[in-house]
């Protein structure tokens, strides 16, 4: 998969990909229907999938998806015990 997202990314250019990504992300945004959704789901994440692969940043992402997937169970966590 991802070899034809980098040879999409590489085609069309990352400028091109990223207006792109904007695009699906609003189809997304406004999207009704359950099939549709999960259409543009894929949408979106086949050209962030690229671009991510393209520019190297996977690594990146992953560090700071853990940090803030960490972060708001934290906030969860502190919001339990407020409430206690």
């Amino acid at each position: 998969m991802q070899e034809k997202q980098l040879k999409i990314i590489n085609h069309y250019g990352f400028e091109n990909q990223v207006q792109k990504l904007w695009e699906e992300i609003c189809e997304l945004r406004w999207n009704t229907g359950e099939a549709n959704f999960i259409e543009e789901i894929a949408d979106v994440l086949n050209v962030m999938q690229g671009i991510i692969a393209f520019k190297g940043w996977d690594a990146e992402i992953k560090e700071i998806q853990v940090q803030k997937l960490d972060r708001t169970l934290e906030r969860i966590k502190n919001n339990a015990n407020n409430r206690s």
